[in-house]
């Protein structure tokens, strides 16, 4: 191979390796946010049936503060 190709080769070579490494932090980054929305929603989920319960058992300082949790998370 010609050597004056040789740096060419290397910038096409370090490129790649870039693209590569950023594909893989966006794809972690994507896979986080997935699962941070998944956990959102399961403890949203929970709190509504926690809530719900506390309404059915006319416990207001449950309710109060479940309903206080629920809309922090909303935020």
């Amino acid at each position: 191979m010609d050597s004056r190709y040789l740096p060419d080769a290397r910038v096409r070579a370090l490129a790649r390796a870039k693209a590569k490494q950023e594909q893989s932090f966006y794809l972690s980054l994507y896979a986080q946010l997935v699962l941070d929305e998944a956990l959102c929603k399961r403890e949203l989920k929970k709190l509504q049936i926690d809530i719900d319960e506390a309404l059915k058992n006319g416990e207001k300082e449950k309710f109060y503060r479940l309903s206080k949790k629920y809309q922090a998370l909303m935020r």
